[in-house]
């Protein structure tokens, strides 16, 4: 009897390990199926570049400079110019009464004859070296007063550009006002105030984008010309100014445009 029980349970055990034994294979002909498996893996090198920030603003177009003319008061004798002429640098547009020019460039005329009479009495030994510098001090001043008024008669474009306005016709009687107003642009500017942040961030030829609504699908491109260097402490806002070519003049002072930095 004791006999058959230890062999009962000698069975059992082989029976165990031959289920374990079996269940172990298969585990590890799994694992092995799973190990042989592909997948699939991308690799690439990392890189640092930049990334675009863009900001727009709204802004009018503005003549790149302006340039009221006016000249001493008095009679406008002509004005030699209409509004949306082209006008050179150094151009002749108004002429003033030159009563006053012509009364001084007389008297200059005769202080030069005298200075030249003493010039040569004192080279003989006539008169004292300092007769001879009382009248070329007498001379230089009224040179300069003679170079003003004819500045002052004669009023000449400081610019090439366009006449804008005429605020006055020959004859009217002006004191010191305006009477014409010439602009450049060619080219024309835009002046935006941008954030405080933005300060270091934008920098001298810094490109723009310009578009504006009366001229559709149009796009201009101009650049940073200009940075003011202080920042306003009540809107914490920098100004700058852009310059944007305009060969063509299709771009007017007055427009309003947008503006993409």
């Amino acid at each position: 009897m004791k006999k058959n029980i230890i062999a009962a349970l000698l069975l059992s055990a082989a029976v165990i390990m031959t289920g374990c034994s079996g269940s172990g294979k298969k585990s590890a002909a799994g694992a092995a199926d799973s190990l042989s498996g592909k997948v699939l893996i991308s690799t690439s090198q990392v890189e640092a570049e930049s990334v675009e920030q863009s900001v727009s603003f709204t802004s009018n177009i503005e003549a790149n400079q302006k340039n009221n003319i006016s000249g001493i008061s008095g009679r406008i004798s002509r004005i030699l110019v209409r509004v949306g002429d082209r006008v050179q640098r150094g151009q002749l547009l108004v002429v003033m009464d030159q009563t006053q020019y012509t009364q001084t460039a007389v008297q200059l005329s005769n202080l030069e004859q005298d200075y030249n009479r003493l010039k040569t009495v004192y080279d003989a030994g006539g008169v004292s070296r300092q007769q001879l510098d009382q009248i070329e001090v007498q001379l230089k001043v009224l040179r300069e007063s003679v170079r003003s008024l004819q500045e002052n008669t004669e009023l000449r474009s400081p610019l090439s550009g366009v006449v804008t306005a005429r605020n006055f016709d020959p004859g009217d009687q002006v004191a010191g006002m305006s009477i014409l107003q010439v602009m450049e642009i060619s080219p024309v500017k835009v002046t935006m105030n941008m954030s405080e942040q933005y300060f270091s961030l934008v920098k001298l030829g810094t490109p723009v984008g310009i578009t504006v609504d009366v001229l559709p699908g149009k796009d201009f491109r101009g650049k940073v010309s200009l940075i003011y260097p202080t920042i306003d402490p009540t809107s914490r806002t920098f100004t700058i100014e852009v310059s944007i070519p305009n060969a063509g003049g299709v771009l007017r002072p007055g427009m309003f445009s947008r503006a993409s930095i």
